[in-house]
């Protein structure tokens, strides 16, 4: 996980331990919705990936590159820049067997915020502060409350970091 239940207490100010099964739970969504937008695993992970080459003098990585291991197929030199190789000779058409660590590390401050916000949301969600947005419709004996919490606020400082 990307935040642990301690720096969630701590940030939170929220110490209940008897939702610390439903906060984990939270965090681990949050941590998922945040991967989705973004486009790739966050925490670092070694990929092991084989390709026929479509560009002549790049490749694009499905995460972020940490490290290269190895890149085989071609005595070609290169550097990275966040997902994409760059080569400096053509390697179109070319197989290659690409071994790299991908992810954010560190992660930025930022995607941790983000992290402990939604999480929040989730966990005020929870505690039948049913939304923070949401829409109100009389049903005849009242109002029904539905929800439908936007995490858009939260994601759109994360616009930098997503692989294009």
């Amino acid at each position: 996980m990307l935040i642990t239940l301690d720096y969630f207490n701590r940030v939170t100010g929220d110490y209940n331990s008897e939702l610390d099964q439903y906060k984990t739970d939270a965090i681990k969504a949050s941590q998922e919705i945040i991967e989705a937008y973004l486009g790739f695993l966050i925490e670092p992970k070694n990929y092991d990936m084989t390709i026929i080459s479509y560009s002549r003098r790049q490749v694009k990585l499905p995460a972020p590159a940490i490290s290269i291991l190895s890149i085989e197929g071609t005595n070609a030199t290169y550097y990275t820049n966040y997902n994409y190789i760059h080569f400096s000779d053509d390697v179109y058409g070319l197989t290659l067997r690409i071994q790299f660590t991908g992810g954010l590390n560190p992660v930025p401050s930022i995607i941790l915020l983000a992290c402990v916000e939604i999480a929040s949301l989730k966990l005020a969600e929870k505690g039948l502060n049913v939304a923070f947005s949401g829409l109100q419709m009389p049903d005849g004996m009242g109002y029904q409350r539905y929800n439908y919490t936007n995490y858009e606020k939260f994601l759109k400082p994360l616009e930098h970091y997503r692989i294009r």
